[in-house]
């Protein structure tokens, strides 16, 4: 732990971590779209679009932190590496359940009174709490994925 505080150390772990949000903001343009896509267009439920949508910018962050996060560690098994990550995102995709779906229920009828249009409320709605979700869900992952996944 000392040795992250030294500035070169400090610096790779700052430049992880920007690498790490640029792969999850890609991965939170495709979670987004894919939710929407299938909530608005497809009608699935919120539940199973944001499971859909989530597990689909999961898949896509493991291949690209595998290869350009962390490519020091594209070496090691891929299987074992794939479990981990696996473990580590059915725990972010429990996290995330409880703080969209909770928090698009809570948000739903101030959203409904301000905005006057249930219909464009409900989209504004769940966007919002998918938005909180998933800074959530980053500082989850980073760290868990970090710290066991993808440790050097």
């Amino acid at each position: 732990m000392r040795h992250m505080l030294t500035p070169p150390a400090f610096r790779q772990e700052f430049v992880l971590f920007l690498k790490f949000a640029i792969v999850g903001g890609l991965g939170t343009v495709t979670d987004i779209c894919v939710l929407n896509l299938l909530h608005q267009f497809a009608g699935f439920s919120l539940f199973w679009a944001n499971t859909v949508s989530f597990s689909t910018a999961l898949m896509q962050n493991f291949l690209l932190h595998r290869h350009w996060t962390f490519p020091s560690r594209a070496n090691d098994v891929f299987r074992v590496q794939l479990a981990k990550f696996a473990l580590i995102c059915v725990i972010g995709l429990g996290l995330s359940q409880l703080v969209f779906l909770g928090l698009h229920t809570f948000l739903l009828p101030y959203w409904t009174v301000w905005i006057n249009r249930p219909d464009l409320a409900d989209t504004v709605s769940y966007n919002a709490a998918k938005m909180v979700s998933i800074c959530v869900i980053l500082t989850w992952n980073f760290g868990a994925n970090r710290l066991w996944t993808f440790r050097t």
